[in-house]
């Protein structure tokens, strides 16, 4: 019989090397958290991929306004927390965060995006609930 001792060094590399396999697995657009306070709102202007759908959790907590496919405005509804989908093409997820409602004095200054020329789809799905609205915009 062979016994093999391969000790703390093996395991240490089996160890890293399972970090490496679940960080690698993370999309690019992990989870991130939106901070916004109750009647304040969030602004998210997408610069390279439009949304075609935006779903957002629990609308007693947050709500959304979709301006245009670029433009989504998070509102704060009531102290909670919640969760906020945006998908491109295709269900694409452009957008995956945590929205964080809090009853707080002050929101931070927002710059306005610069204009940009866009092209894309005239409608969003906007899901509140199980059943979706839709919004159609006209062409730019």
């Amino acid at each position: 019989m062979v016994t093999l001792n391969l000790g703390k060094t093996f395991t240490s590399l089996v160890a890293a090397s399972a970090l490496v396999v679940c960080f690698a697995s993370l999309p690019a657009n992990a989870q991130e958290t939106i901070n916004v306070e109750v009647n304040k709102a969030h602004l998210i202007q997408l610069e390279e991929e439009y949304a075609e759908v935006v779903l957002i959790a629990n609308p007693q907590i947050a709500d959304v306004a979709v301006e245009s496919p670029w433009t989504i405005f998070v509102l704060g509804k009531k102290p909670g927390v919640t969760s906020l989908f945006i998908l491109g093409a295709g269900g694409k997820e452009i957008i995956r965060a945590e929205v964080v409602v809090t009853a707080g004095d002050a929101a931070p200054e927002v710059e306005a995006p610069p204009e940009v020329e866009k092209t894309g789809p005239t409608t969003v799905n906007i899901y509140r609930s199980a059943t979706p609205e839709t919004k159609v915009f006209p062409q730019q």
